[in-house]
């Protein structure tokens, strides 16, 4: 018969120290015409294109309907915008541009002017060109990509309107898009597109003394450090008892007991 207590103390201690440095830079620009005078109401009919895309292995399918909802919304329109927009009005005649008489010097121009229109659709559709070309975008169905988050950050980023809203940053360095593309066994790829401006030589004028601009360009820059120290302390006791007999062989058995 025989026994045997064992307990065993254990401690440990820990200490950790961290400086963290980060800076975070950005622009921030407004442009943004006001205009006064005479103005038009029009009562229009929206219509909403939904389409509804299918696909599965090689089969693809696509279903495209119109929804039109009539008296749904009225437009508040200066009478200077009409006829840029396609619209008419009784009694109001369409202004004849004249030849430029004074120049902006190109340097002034982001910060004196206000982009009213911009046809940049042609842009978009270079980009798009250019990545199925390299194997990035592939055509879902003729002359359009399949759904998805690199198609849908480039219509929201270089669009004719996207781009008429960084006017600034278009015309100076640029509008500028990292975007994700997922790839096979959990790897991802980045894409780089950036689009830039110049302005070209005026070739007609009109005047807009009704218009007030408000413009303000500015550049944000925020600098932080952080530092952390931690300080960690433990122990445990651990008691363990053994009661048994000896056999035949000097073997050893019986029951065995723990307190952690």
């Amino acid at each position: 018969m025989g026994g045997r207590v064992q307990v065993t103390l254990q401690d440990h201690t820990g200490f950790t120290w961290k400086k963290e440095r980060s800076k975070a830079r950005g622009h921030i620009g407004i442009s943004r015409a006001t205009y006064e005078g005479t103005t038009h109401t029009y009562r229009t009919d929206p219509v909403f294109e939904v389409t509804l895309i299918r696909w599965r292995r090689g089969y693809r399918s696509k279903t495209r309907r119109y929804l039109r909802v009539t008296d749904a919304m009225d437009l508040l329109i200066p009478q200077r915008r009409i006829f840029d927009l396609g619209l008419t009005a009784p009694g109001v005649t369409r202004p004849v541009p004249q030849a430029p008489t004074r120049h902006v010097p190109p340097g002034l121009l982001p910060g004196m002017s206000y982009p009213e229109t911009m046809d940049a659709g042609q842009v978009l559709d270079k980009i798009k060109q250019q990545l199925r070309h390299h194997g990035v975008l592939k055509e879902f169905f003729e002359e359009e990509d399949r759904p998805n988050l690199l198609a849908r950050e480039l219509d929201a980023a270089f669009s004719s309107d996207a781009l008429r809203n960084n006017w600034g940053l278009l015309t100076g360095s640029g509008v500028t898009r990292w975007i994700p593309v997922p790839q096979p066994f959990g790897g991802t790829r980045y894409v780089f597109v950036r689009v830039t401006a110049a302005v070209g030589t005026a070739t007609s004028q009109s005047p807009r003394p009704e218009v007030k601009l408000t413009l303000r360009d500015e550049g944000q820059r925020e600098e932080s450090r952080e530092r952390s120290t931690a300080f960690t302390y433990g122990g445990g006791v651990d008691v363990r008892g053994r009661v048994g007999r000896k056999g035949h062989g000097e073997g050893h058995g019986g029951v065995e007991a723990g307190v952690d």
